[in-house]
């Protein structure tokens, strides 16, 4: 994943857990502390974080364009920013891609078996299941029955 589509990628995390608040006045400090928190939740004080706030800027512009975003003015001059439904769409994506089953450290001696049922209309939706399935690493009982010893 290139730079540009890893800022995406946490621009879109940081907004699926709340939107963003501001108004002129204190604009600069919001942005401030969201470059801090895509860099990793820190600033070192002598070296400069490698993300910079042209490269964040120009992902909003991004995600605007692709309708990721939605921009929502009050009477009062504050502009929310929060995921649209396509922005939430992708969001949660990425959550997916992260989904870990920890193991403990002795088995208890028991499976947990997923069946599902997907009619052949949704295909590509029964294929993605079962790629996330295998990728998390359940064994394939039959080809919608999967389990999994954790």
């Amino acid at each position: 994943m290139g730079k540009g589509a890893e800022i995406t990628k946490q621009i879109l995390l940081l907004l699926l857990a709340g939107s963003l608040t501001t108004s002129p006045r204190q604009s600069q400090y919001v942005w401030k502390e969201f470059f801090r928190l895509l860099a990793g939740g820190h600033q070192r004080k002598k070296s400069r974080s490698t993300i910079s706030p042209a490269e964040v800027m120009r992902r909003f512009s991004y995600l605007k364009k692709a309708n990721l975003l939605a921009f929502k003015e009050s009477p009062d001059g504050k502009i929310e920013i929060s995921l649209s439904k396509l922005g939430r769409t992708r969001a949660l994506k990425y959550k997916l891609d992260e989904i870990q089953i920890p193991r403990p450290k002795r088995w208890d001696g028991k499976w947990r078996i997923i069946i599902f049922d997907i009619p052949e209309s949704q295909r590509k939706k029964r294929d993605t299941l079962r790629h996330y399935l295998n990728h998390l690493g359940f064994l394939p009982v039959q080809k919608s029955a999967w389990a999994y010893p954790f």
